[in-house]
């Protein structure tokens, strides 16, 4: 959906995912395909895997996933790298970070549009799903401990990168990478 949409279908992104991974099949005689993502893209592709185009992938890789609330798998306040704004977010980006290009500001409906459902445990474990999980050992915004519990006996793959925080895990995949294959 537009950036301006007032009011998107909630699985509108999902219904785009859907259409661009049939065209890239088609144009590229590709029929396996993983779907990535970090962060809140993390809980979009563990939304995308329990939902009616999941069949559409062969494997997930979810890194340091943003989950529903109901599921408490972040350390308290986001250690302060998030603030509620309404349903939607405002992320804290430290100085340090800042590139000026970041976005630094999620709507309710993007927030809407991309958290996995409150059951997505249960559908995970229900359907079979191929996925890996990656984790920073050094992250604050994810409770390791917790994301462990919930996902260590259902994933694929579990993975713990050390030394790597919440932002590191996605700037050094080379050292993990291998572990995809």
């Amino acid at each position: 959906f537009g950036v301006g949409d007032a009011n998107p279908a909630v699985n509108q992104l999902e219904i785009d995912l859907e259409e661009l991974i049939i065209h890239i099949k088609m144009q590229k005689s590709i029929d396996r395909i993983t779907l990535a993502g970090h962060s809140m893209g993390g809980g979009f592709a563990l939304r995308v895997a329990v939902s009616e185009i999941g069949h559409q992938f062969a494997k997930y890789i979810v890194l340091a996933p943003h989950l529903p609330e109901v599921l408490k798998g972040h350390m308290p306040g986001y250690s302060g790298w998030l603030t509620a704004v309404g349903d939607g977010y405002h992320v804290n980006v430290p100085e340090i970070y800042k590139t000026g290009k970041e976005k630094v500001d999620y709507s309710p409906a993007y927030v809407k549009a991309v958290v996995a459902p409150d059951d997505v445990i249960e559908k995970l474990i229900e359907e079979k799903t191929n996925f890996t999980v990656v984790e920073g050992a050094q992250d604050t915004i994810v409770d390791l401990a917790r994301q462990k519990l919930l996902f260590e006996k259902i994933a694929t793959k579990f993975l713990v990168v050390d030394p790597a925080t919440h932002l590191t895990l996605v700037s050094n995949v080379q050292s993990y990478l291998s572990e995809f294959q």
